[in-house]
């Protein structure tokens, strides 16, 4: 009686809403309630379903089912339930206590799996009587079967049917902003099942994507190497989910907000407004600080004719260690909207991009995201970057140049947006910087990877009585805000990015003859002929490109087009940078080959000779060529390159050593 009661309730509250009414009547859809109408209609109600979900949602469906007088159960769904502060959880807050009701848990998802079929119920015929006995599935148990029929017999029965829903699982991680300190977010499951697989909730349901998950917490057996333990891991049985807007619609700007932005905009010397603003605490580094400002205004990204261009930029910080690198990184999360940090020490593959995972108890493989996937829209600082896995750092290929990342695993056929600006910090091969050594040689990555950055900074630790006083002053009294010319409040300086990310500052014809006529000039002013007519290459038509995404990063700050000023500052950062780690001493000339490829100009011109000679030599001497003869073309000076180029030769396996003295091919 006490259960019939309890439904008449709920269908008198149905009917009472006018809104609820029309839906049952009309449609057989889902149903969403909104949790403030059942607190306003009955106060008491809206407490049983907090803390006894499972049964109330039951007697809801038998609820709506009667008043339909149709036998299909349609799925009641409990929105707006985020606006009671006391039923948002975070993932880390979840005691033993919180089991079996209806919470709130916000995040970004990090891993999705296929849709799978899960079988909740199986029927069985009794071979004896024939009767059919339904036998329910729990979720995560194995197959159950009865073990008697009502006629007295026990044994083996023969399974004639099956109840199939959809099923997915994807995984919440928490809001980086919800968190203390160094704390690591917390990641929970979350079970979706019937119509919360639908296709219209799949298309939202993305990698990085932040929601609002409302269900019932539960708990399921851990399982450690294949068997069964006594602990428990929490998950959320999903009631509803909400999409919520992305971080740049959640600041709202008013209009006060934009006259100061636009006012700001107007002001001269705007760039070095913003570097004495960018983390005050570090003296100097003015040109890392301003390359880092702009990193986050953007270029443009845009599609001509099916060829994308990228407006996002990379930034590569190498240097000698406590040189502030980190910290000038760090100073990022204070004011760019969407970022993520990873250190290279413990990053993984998925980590870093996208990897697969199989689920222990559904057996399905599912997608999780790593840091580049989960900062779309945003910046990823990767520190300690020359310490990743070889393997880690390759999948960032792609990310860097296409800003997108393919997965072709466990006929799981994907490809994640990833428009993802790249700020990056690594030491040293041998940690110190060795003065004896070319720069290049020095950068403890492959070259195909870092000539996808389009700026570097060398960080050189070198006693400087001036600039060490200024910098232990900063470290023992702190910084001055009188220093500031115009001091940025960082909530406003996020309101004013998002502002100018709406503009998108022209090219007009006569600034894309000037960066063209820069760019050429750069090539050509810098460019020497050396021996055999091979040409030292300053810079290739990837720092071009550069120049349009810092050119168009400087107008969007000032928000306006792009002017000559734009420019001369793209180009001034571009060449300072190339001549950090690209300059060759010999020939005083920015040499692009030493990133692009790892050696200079002149190594592979040296290489080419050493190719040729081999190749003439043999023909006078046999398969085994004398080192001394091969040697003899070279001049004194140049000596130790060739014997470092002969050294490459043999290390790539295209030449060995017979005997002491001599050389053959392979």
């Amino acid at each position: 009686m006490e259960l019939i009661e309890k439904i008449k309730q709920l269908q008198n509250f149905l009917e009472s809403n006018e809104k609820l009414s029309h839906i049952i009547k009309s449609t057989d859809k889902p149903i969403n309630i909104d949790f403030m109408d059942i607190a306003e209609y009955e106060p008491e109600m809206a407490t049983e379903l907090l803390d006894n979900p499972t049964d109330v949602l039951k007697e809801f469906e038998k609820a709506v089912e009667m008043l339909n007088e149709i036998s299909q159960t349609r799925k009641i769904h409990i929105a707006n339930l985020e606006k009671i502060p006391s039923c948002c959880i975070r993932a880390r807050d979840i005691r033993v206590n919180d089991y079996g009701k209806l919470k709130v848990i916000t995040g970004i998802i990090r891993n999705i799996s296929k849709i799978y079929p899960q079988i909740i119920s199986r029927k069985f015929e009794c071979p004896s009587c024939g009767s059919v006995i339904n036998v329910l599935q729990p979720r995560f148990e194995n197959k159950r079967e009865p073990s008697r029929c009502g006629c007295g017999r026990k044994g083996k029965f023969k399974e004639i049917d099956s109840e199939k829903i959809d099923a997915q699982k994807i995984v919440i991680e928490e809001d980086l902003e919800t968190i203390e300190g160094n704390q690591q977010p917390n990641k929970i499951d979350v079970i979706l099942e019937y119509d919360l697989c639908s296709e219209e909730i799949e298309r939202f349901n993305t990698l990085g994507s932040r929601v609002s998950i409302t269900g019932i917490l539960q708990t399921k057996p851990r399982i450690v190497n294949g068997k069964v333990t006594n602990e428990l891991d929490n998950y959320i049985e999903a009631n509803f989910i909400k999409q919520l807007d992305d971080k740049y619609k959640e600041i709202k700007i008013n209009d006060d907000d934009i006259k100061k932005i636009k006012e700001l905009s107007k002001r001269k010397y705007l760039l070095n407004i913003f570097v004495q603003n960018f983390a005050p605490y570090i003296a100097g580094y003015e040109e890392v600080k301003k390359a880092i400002i702009l990193q986050m205004f953007g270029g443009v990204s845009r599609t001509i004719k099916g060829n994308k261009q990228r407006g996002d930029f990379h930034i590569l910080m190498v240097g000698d260690p406590s040189t502030g690198k980190t910290k000038l990184a760090k100073a990022t999360e204070m004011i760019a909207l969407k970022y993520r940090y990873v250190s290279g020490v413990r990053s993984t593959k998925a980590g870093m991009t996208v990897t697969l995972t199989k689920d222990d108890f559904s057996n399905s493989w599912g997608i999780e995201a790593g840091a580049v996937v989960l900062a779309n829209r945003g910046i990823c600082i990767l520190d300690e970057f020359d310490k990743m896995n070889p393997d880690d750092r390759d999948a960032l290929h792609e990310a860097m140049e296409e800003q997108t990342i393919t997965l072709d695993k466990a006929n799981i056929h994907t490809r994640l947006v990833a428009k993802t600006s790249i700020l990056a910090c690594a030491n040293w091969k041998d940690s110190r910087y060795n003065k004896h050594e070319d720069i290049y040689k020095q950068i403890n990555m492959p070259e195909s990877l870092i000539s996808r950055f389009d700026l570097y900074f060398v960080f050189i630790d070198i006693p400087d009585e001036k600039q060490d006083r200024i910098i232990i002053r900063k470290v023992l009294r702190g910084y001055d805000d009188s220093e500031k010319e115009f001091e940025i409040d960082y909530e406003f300086w996020k309101k004013y990015i998002i502002y100018t990310k709406n503009f998108e500052p022209k090219l007009s014809n006569e600034i894309e003859k000037f960066i063209e006529d820069e760019f050429v000039k750069v090539r050509i002013s810098y460019g020497k002929q050396i021996e055999s007519n091979i040409s030292v290459i300053p810079i290739t038509h990837r720092q071009g490109d550069a120049f349009r995404r810092l050119s168009e990063a400087s107008a969007r700050m000032h928000l306006r087009d792009v002017t000559m000023e734009d420019v001369e500052l793209a180009k001034e950062l571009i060449t300072n940078s190339l001549k950090s780690v690209a300059l060759d001493l010999d020939t005083m000339k920015v040499d692009i080959d030493r990133i692009e490829i790892g050696r200079s100009s002149k190594e592979q011109n040296i290489l080419w000779r050493l190719r040729e000679n081999i190749n003439q030599l043999e023909k006078q001497f046999g398969k085994a060529v004398p080192i001394d003869e091969i040697m003899r073309i070279f001049p004194n000076e140049d000596l130790d390159k060739a014997e470092e180029q002969l050294e490459r030769l043999k290390r790539s396996g295209e030449i060995y050593e017979p005997r002491r003295g001599f050389i053959a091919k392979l």
